[in-house]
């Protein structure tokens, strides 16, 4: 992976410049700035001209030997103005000395991208396996966060994911342009070790449309979940399987009557062949009924948060 990090100085040294030579002695005014590398860093700093044609900066190894060596500032007054520089460390790199005068500018400071090996990570037991994300705009990768629930599980577990969330998506919403989630459970890699199933407050706007929670076909939501579930447990009997509710609205608080306790409360999983866990994140207990009744007359294990 590749990481950007700041860069404190090693040493701040008066009476020296940084030549095509190495570090020398120099004018009380003058001074250079080590900062420590590593080859084939990219660092980025800013440099103001040095006056008499002395180089912006030059890289050494760790024996204080130049390696590399940047064009010459140039020999005029435009000592203050600053130049942003990156610079790829030659492999042998150990440090960016860079030149300036305290009496014109500030002490540069750096930072370097640099790639390292990602984190492995151990004493979890799902580490390296593949997950697969079916939800909404909550599992989507998109643009209303940085990072989302999916990230911080892969990153705290060691997961892989395939993210396979679409925004303004359900069981049964997004069914007219091929995006529900019994049409998009299809497209689950053959080779997931664990499924997820997050959703969806988007079928609101079809809740008159819920059915019972023993539908079949895709007319009703319900019958969309069981379309959905019946897919998973035939084409992946061994694979575990999380169905996660539709979390709450602002404007859905959960009592028995709203809309969205009617989509969240048959949301559960049907497998007959594979242990789930089915999680309901804050609903009502009407809601929890639906589940546990659905859950228990298809005899699969549950677990009621």
């Amino acid at each position: 992976v590749t990481i950007t990090l700041s860069v404190e100085m090693e040493s701040d040294t008066a009476s020296t410049a940084a030549t095509a030579n190495g570090i020398e002695s120099a004018g009380n005014n003058y001074h250079t700035v080590k900062f420590p590398v590593k080859g084939s860093d990219v660092a980025h700093v800013s440099v103001a001209s040095t006056n008499w044609g002395n180089p912006y900066y030059i890289v050494c190894d760790s024996n204080d030997s130049v390696v590399a060596v940047s064009e010459s500032s140039p020999s005029s007054s435009t000592i203050t103005a600053l130049r942003d520089f990156d610079v790829t460390i030659p492999t042998n790199g150990s440090y960016l000395v860079v030149n300036y005068l305290p009496s014109h500018t500030a002490a540069p400071t750096a930072s370097v991208t640099r790639e390292v090996l990602a984190p492995k990570v151990v004493g979890y037991p799902l580490a390296g396996k593949k997950w697969v994300a079916i939800g909404d705009s909550l599992t989507e990768k998109n643009d209303s966060a940085s990072k989302n629930y999916v990230d911080w599980v892969c990153e705290k577990l060691g997961l892989t994911c395939v993210n396979m969330g679409i925004g303004g998506t359900g069981y049964m919403r997004g069914y007219d342009a091929n995006k529900a989630f019994y049409q998009r459970v299809a497209d689950i890699p053959n080779d997931a070790d664990i499924i997820t199933i997050f959703g969806s407050g988007n079928d609101l706007g079809l809740y008159n449309q819920i059915g019972t929670p023993s539908d079949t076909g895709t007319s009703t939501i319900c019958g969309c979940i069981n379309t959905t579930l019946d897919y998973i447990a035939n084409n992946f009997p061994t694979v575990p399987v999380v169905v996660i509710a539709p979390t709450i609205w602002k404007d859905q608080v959960p009592t028995e009557n709203t809309p969205m306790t009617k989509v969240s409360s048959p949301v559960t999983v049907k497998q007959k062949k594979m242990s789930s866990i089915s999680i309901n994140p804050g609903g009502t207990r009407k809601k929890q009924l639906s589940i546990l009744q659905v859950v228990d007359l298809n005899t699969i294990p549950k677990t009621n948060l």
